[in-house]
């Protein structure tokens, strides 16, 4: 099946090419000015992208004026020094599964993911909350936020069998990678010595 869409997505693409090629030449040959000419160019390149490039650069402004992007760090838990690694300075709070260890934290502390839908149509970002949660005081001890964009264009459904997932787009994703979720985790516990009370 997908083999089948992949030749047809193929010759698609090729007619695509083969009729803005003949337009531009046909234009080219008739000596029409280069204003038409440059209006054909932008026209066929534009046909397949223009959606993606509002809805990136939409992405990119709400990137540079989001005044919640990134980590944020309300609180922290003090906990022994001993419990981090000397090497990396990371706490060690997690049981044998990777999850929070309530006897080592000493307090009920959770994680939560929040996400919504910014704007409408092309004009769209979907904002993700990653939040690490005292419930035992009901506080929010730490967040990240960013924002994501779909790189998809108009057409991208129809090639859906051939791929799986899509390009994605994120704010601060080169500053901060994929392990957002652990930096923000253990971002919310701070060393008994450095303050010896809570921040």
């Amino acid at each position: 099946m997908g083999f089948f869409f992949m030749l047809a997505f193929i010759a698609v693409a090729a007619i695509y090419l083969l009729i803005a090629g003949f337009s531009i030449r046909w234009l080219l040959k008739h000596d029409k000015p280069k204003t038409v000419i440059w209006l054909a160019i932008a026209f066929w390149v534009l046909l397949p992208t223009w959606d993606t490039i509002i809805s990136l650069s939409y992405h990119r402004y709400v990137c540079a004026t989001a005044p919640d992007l990134g980590l944020t760090v309300y609180h922290t838990i003090p906990l022994d020094p001993k419990l981090f690694d000397p090497k990396t300075g990371r706490p060690n709070i997690y049981t044998r599964y990777m999850e929070l260890d309530p006897t080592i934290i000493g307090r009920d502390v959770t994680t939560k993911i929040i996400d919504k839908t910014i704007g409408t149509w092309l004009f769209k970002t979907k904002q993700v909350r990653y939040q690490v949660i005292d419930r035992q005081h009901r506080q929010i001890l730490a967040e990240f936020v960013d924002y994501y964009a779909a790189g998809n264009a108009w057409w991208s459904p129809a090639i859906a069998p051939l791929v799986t997932g899509g390009t994605t787009y994120q704010c601060v994703q080169d500053k901060y990678g994929k392990g957002r979720g652990s930096l923000t985790i253990e971002s919310a516990f701070s060393k008994k010595d450095n303050v010896g009370e809570e921040k």
